[in-house]
């Protein structure tokens, strides 16, 4: 998403993820600077391809883009990969809609 401002006010909204299995999540952006990032709900969220498992941490990409690698926050490069929201789901990976109020 890009809102076309990189300055105050931050994003302080709440959206809301329907899992495919019926749940409702609240979620809060906690002020998300709001000049371009990514937003998607899945059930693994990004994940490290060395091993297929789930990262359960945010990483940062030098160039600002999703190409490989991507870094944690010691600057350690990982390499990840995420289920693709365009994607079809398959049994392991799934896309969640997320709705704003």
């Amino acid at each position: 998403m890009n809102t076309g401002v990189n300055q105050s006010p931050n994003l302080f909204s709440e959206v809301y993820v329907l899992t495919t299995d019926g749940y409702i999540y609240k979620v809060n952006l906690n002020g998300t600077d709001p000049y371009g990032f990514i937003f998607f709900a899945t059930n693994r969220g990004l994940i490290d391809t060395s091993n297929n498992t789930s990262l359960y941490m945010s990483v940062f990409a030098k160039n600002n883009e999703c190409t490989q690698p991507a870094y944690n926050k010691f600057g350690e490069a990982i390499p990840v990969q995420f289920h693709k929201p365009n994607a079809p789901n398959t049994k392991y990976d799934k896309t969640y809609k997320i709705f704003w109020q």
